[in-house]
């Protein structure tokens, strides 16, 4: 039997071994102990990121190999080779602060299911960037802590889905899993992994937390799936095979071709297909459909489609009122015309933004962030030896 760990942090990769290499070592630097692995779980092209692994040489190192798959199952083949008590996702262009660990001990001493964290660290990676200088900025944290259960009918509320229990960006015990398995013959499901798994374990936990401490840096570079999920080709499909099918929310829209990137169909995606996957009723009118409709009729892409879902906006009485959808494009047309302005004039447009002097990694960007924070951080550390 093997040994159960406390933390096994999982980074799923493919192909980006240029940032992933990163993501491992500042794992590597949450904590001295032995008691978290690092599941490095490759679906590359080739060998290359195994190689550069094997220069670190560290025993908290697995790296699982695998033939070129989809996001969705490259998660979820990652979640069977996790030894510990919680698991935790990272981008391979991500960063971890080392209070993560010690959060991992007080949350599993606590008896927490779930732990979710606020995403207020950001570093973009110099090849996103026109000058190829890496930008790091952040927002003020609270340390302040909210114990709840998550509620279907506040699945949609704006920054809802932040507080749920998190895969990515979060800790979650991994027998819950398990339990997600046994209920649904399935672990992850659709088109974006980390969605799904917040509100299918949103279902399942019996005390989740949620905590206003940054544990993570988000880092964005040019490979960055988020990026990719647009772009087609052979290549980028393989990883994206789930893409190539459409979304249809039982009639409530028509199918949408998810070559459109919409953010909000990926949401309601994973909404419909967690409800669906557990067998839960629920009436349309609590998800708030006139954002997706919104979505559709006001992205620039859409073309022709847009007649499409006019077409549909007779049955928008099973879940939106056509004055909300009206308000919402307004609302949403004044953000995008702020933001372009916004961009024109090379403005930050994050309160509180704080910029440091151009990592080249994150790595650097963990060392300058906790020499900014190091007391308040710290302060916060040994307050949880306290409880």
């Amino acid at each position: 039997m093997v040994e159960q760990l406390l933390l096994s942090i999982v980074i799923p990769t493919r192909n980006r071994q240029d940032t992933a290499i990163y993501a491992v070592q500042s794992a590597l630097k949450v904590s001295d102990s032995n008691d978290f692995e690092i599941v490095v779980h490759d679906c590359g092209d080739d060998n290359s990121l195994e190689r550069l692994l094997n220069q670190i040489n560290d025993p908290r190192i697995k790296y699982v190999k695998i033939a070129p798959t989809s996001m969705t199952q490259n998660w979820n083949y990652a979640i069977c080779q996790c030894s510990g008590y919680y698991v935790s996702f990272l981008g391979d262009d991500d960063g971890v602060l080392n209070c993560l660990y010690d959060i991992a001990k007080w949350g599993f001493r606590k008896g927490y299911e779930t732990i979710s964290f606020s995403r207020r660290v950001f570093y973009d990676w110099p090849s996103t960037r026109a000058d190829q200088k890496g930008n790091l900025f952040w927002n003020s944290f609270t340390t302040e802590a909210s114990e709840f259960l998550p509620s279907i009918e506040r699945f949609t509320e704006p920054y809802y889905f932040y507080k749920l229990p998190q895969l990515y960006y979060g800790l979650v015990k991994k027998d819950l899993f398990d339990v997600l398995s046994r209920k649904t013959n399935k672990m992850l499901d659709g088109y974006c992994p980390d969605i799904y798994a917040a509100y299918s374990i949103g279902f399942l936990t019996k005390k989740h937390l949620f905590l206003d401490v940054p544990c993570f840096i988000q880092g964005t570079s040019r490979k960055a799936n988020s990026s990719a999920i647009s772009i087609k080709g052979v290549g980028n499909r393989k990883h994206f095979s789930e893409f190539d099918k459409v979304i249809s929310f039982e009639s409530v829209l028509p199918p949408i071709d998810m070559d459109v990137f919409l953010p909000s169909l990926y949401f309601y995606d994973s909404i419909f297909r967690v409800l669906s996957n557990f067998e839960v009723p629920i009436k349309i009118s609590v998800l708030r459909m006139e954002i997706p409709y919104s979505d559709c009729l006001m992205n620039v892409k859409y073309g022709r489609k847009k007649l499409l879902i006019l077409k549909y906006i007779g049955i928008m009485r099973k879940g939106a009122s056509l004055r909300r959808l009206l308000v919402l494009m307004i609302f949403t047309l004044v953000l995008r015309l702020r933001t372009l302005l916004v961009r024109s004039l090379k403005r930050a447009v994050v309160r509180d933004e704080k910029v440091s002097f151009s990592p080249q990694n994150v790595i650097e960007a963990s060392e300058i962030y906790y020499t900014n924070n190091k007391r308040k951080i710290d302060d916060f550390v040994k307050m949880l030896d306290v409880f």
